[in-house]
């Protein structure tokens, strides 16, 4: 079963991508990271990006845990589902994550 990742940055604002469509995280500022995506609304070289705001000095940890979840097995990811952050519900992947911004290419 393909797994999906889902990010929710407000209650009419959500995304969800097949994992096999993310292409990289970048540290792009102190405290930023940046998740882009193959795009599922235009062309093939087309990039969403969905970016997490963190604790300062804690990006990495927070990519390991994007990545550790991402890869994990068990009965509890059966459904392949995967919600790394979800602002709504102040629901994160992990605890210094603090925020998330979703935008799709135009």
């Amino acid at each position: 079963m393909e797994k999906f990742i889902c990010f929710v940055s407000d209650t009419d604002d959500a995304a969800m991508y097949p994992a096999g469509n993310l292409r990289g995280l970048a540290v792009t500022a102190e405290s930023t990271i940046l998740m882009t995506f193959n795009s599922f609304r235009n062309s093939a070289n087309a990039r969403d990006t969905v970016t997490l705001t963190c604790t300062a000095d804690k990006e990495k940890a927070v990519m390991e845990a994007i990545a550790q979840k991402i890869n994990a097995t068990g009965p509890q990811y059966s459904d392949g589902f995967i919600v790394i952050a979800d602002d709504v519900t102040s629901t994160y992947v992990h605890p210094d994550i603090t925020s998330i911004t979703i935008a799709y290419a135009s």
